[in-house]
């Protein structure tokens, strides 16, 4: 859905944790992801979210008077199940963010830790202007939708 969304936009960056990752791991492959992203094979390696987040706003987010979409995927796991990745986001998003015309979209599949550390976070209070909560599909649903993507053996 979120892929769907940014088809098209020219000022995005999309970013995706991953499982089981310590914070040095995950701003490890943050890096990575951003250097492919920003066609900046120079950039090093970020040894802070701080440091991140200064970048984006300093080298991106100035850069271009246009709309900035930055999606924050698997968020449970680039905040390494910590909160304080959530007070960092608030102060980037307070100073600087909102003011670049930046677009922040944050998800992830875990549940209990959207619900109360991003939706009912005291950092981000009155700052989020939508959620969406995915249902399941049912399963006629689920048949239209992967129609065309079984293999023709399983049938």
């Amino acid at each position: 859905m979120i892929e769907h969304f940014l088809e098209g936009k020219t000022s995005k960056l999309f970013f995706e944790g991953q499982e089981n990752e310590q914070t040095g791991e995950q701003l490890k492959l943050f890096s990575n992801e951003l250097r492919k992203q920003s066609q900046n094979s120079y950039l090093k390696d970020f040894d802070s979210w701080h440091e991140a987040f200064d970048y984006l706003t300093e080298n991106i987010f100035r850069r271009k008077k246009q709309k900035h979409i930055l999606v924050l995927d698997e968020l449970q796991w680039l905040a390494a199940g910590q909160s304080k990745l959530i007070s960092l986001i608030k102060l980037y998003w307070d100073r600087y963010w909102q003011k670049q015309n930046v677009m922040l979209v944050l998800c992830g599949s875990m549940a209990s830790f959207m619900v109360k550390k991003v939706i009912f976070s005291k950092a981000l209070y009155g700052r989020i202007s939508s959620s969406i909560l995915l249902q399941a599909l049912k399963p006629n649903q689920a048949t239209l939708f992967f129609s065309n993507k079984r293999s023709k053996e399983k049938d």
